[in-house]
């Protein structure tokens, strides 16, 4: 394991030798397995920990564990204890994009207060290939890229070993490490990925982890070229306005959609997105916004915390939006049950597709089933007490004939079910923490 560490550093990260790194070690089997090969190849480095505090006595034995590993190595430690809640909920972020935000921003500090040269985080192989199944079921092109070695200051030296060669290396050398428990429920994506797919995945192609690598990594490659090039279209055919890209009208729609999901956007999201005229429309994806506006097309950083637009061209289908799965069918009315408690109906005969799945927009209005008079999404939300950190979570559904519903809580009034109607569209929905 070490000569294979140290061969991977040669050749992909020469500059971990150089220069003194930040290694990120929550405790657990890998962050710990970095840190024993970075102490065994003789590479000066410092240790950073986060208590987020979320698992109560378990977190504290976590940064217990850490302390015991920083003297065993004789490392300088930096430990955080940030309020993860309270930030989640002041800055309206889930808590996993909190404890995100959380953790790189002191990574980033403690980088710059002691002169590390590189922040080390310790993603393997599997991990790897855990990135390629949640941007496939988040009909991301990132799906193919997968993790890089190397983002700017942040390196990935573990990517060489897949996490079983990890656990049994760490196993032979006698060498303990802590389990988060929070990675054994199925109550977030990657958790489901990882138990529920990848064994089975595993156990009709072992090499699966190996493959993914040299596969993701041929991708970047050719996407960095793809990436240049589109670069140095978009600065003649964009105008920049303090940071925000307009996208004039007769710009070329074959090399804006190429751009676009250079940038993270889906492919039939941005088609879509380049069909609609009407200004303030608006599509989430990887962290940018990109809107419709008088005389183009707009993309800039999102303004406020959003997740992804999902857009859906037909029926069946299902998707993920935040916490829930949702399900949308095309079903006869005869002999329909409509009395199911997570699921809205419509007449699908009139029916103006495509089906859009958003967070709610400043502005929103819709008319609740059984009111006469519209209503502001935002004012539903607060109305319901849902906390501000969880109303970007809730899906707005729209389509041609405007916003059907916010899920899970108000279907609106366009689109009912009358004696005429021959096919109703159901659209149903199930917390992901509950499968």
């Amino acid at each position: 394991m070490l000569k294979r560490f140290q061969n991977f550093v040669n050749h992909d990260l020469p500059h971990l030798q150089q220069g003194k790194s930040l290694l990120a070690i929550s405790g657990g089997a890998d962050s710990v397995a970095m840190g024993e090969l970075f102490h065994r190849a003789g590479f000066p480095f410092e240790v950073a920990h986060l208590n987020y505090g979320l698992r109560g006595a378990e977190s504290d034995a976590d940064e217990a564990f850490v302390k015991e590993q920083c003297q065993k190595w004789g490392v300088k430690l930096h430990i955080s204890r940030p309020q993860t809640l309270d930030f989640a909920e002041q800055n309206k972020l889930s808590v996993q994009m909190a404890a995100r935000k959380l953790r790189y921003d002191f990574f980033e500090q403690v980088r710059h207060q002691f002169d590390c040269t590189a922040i080390c985080t310790a993603h393997q192989r599997t991990d790897n290939l855990e990135h390629f199944f949640i941007f496939l079921l988040r009909n991301s092109p990132a799906a193919w890229l997968g993790i890089p070695e190397k983002n700017n200051h942040l390196y990935r030296p573990m990517l060489f070993a897949s996490a079983e060669e990890i656990r049994l290396w760490l196993k032979s050398i006698g060498q303990e490490w802590r389990d988060d428990s929070s990675n054994n429920t199925l109550n977030y994506l990657r958790n489901r990925v990882r138990h529920l797919i990848l064994p089975h995945l595993q156990d009709v192609f072992p090499e699966a982890e190996n493959e993914y690598y040299e596969i993701s990594r041929e991708g970047r490659t050719g996407a960095e070229n793809t990436k240049k090039n589109l670069a140095e279209w978009a600065k003649t055919a964009a105008q920049d306005n303090n940071g925000s890209l307009f996208f004039p009208i007769g710009t070329s729609a074959q090399k804006l959609t190429q751009y676009l999901v250079l940038r993270g956007m889906n492919r039939s999201m941005a088609t879509h997105f380049l069909q609609q005229h009407e200004p303030g429309k608006r599509f989430y994806f990887n962290g940018q916004c990109a809107e419709v506006v008088h005389g183009g097309h707009r993309l800039k950083k999102a303004e406020t915390p959003h997740f992804d637009t999902r857009v859906v061209l037909e029926a069946p289908a299902v998707i993920m939006f935040g916490q829930w799965q949702i399900q949308l069918s095309i079903l006869p009315q005869s002999g329909l049950n409509f009395k199911q408690k997570n699921a809205f109906y419509f007449d699908a005969d009139a029916l103006q597709w495509p089906i859009c799945f958003r967070s709610f927009i400043k502005g929103d209005r819709f008319v609740p089933f059984g009111m006469t008079g519209s209503k502001k999404v935002s004012d539903l939300l607060t109305d319901l007490h849902v906390p501000a950190s969880d109303k970007p979570g809730c899906p707005v559904v729209e389509c041609g004939n405007g916003v059907l519903a916010v899920l899970p809580h108000r279907r609106s009034a366009a689109l009912p079910i009358s004696d005429k109607t021959k096919l109703v569209m159901c659209v149903e929905w199930k917390s992901l923490q509950s499968l």
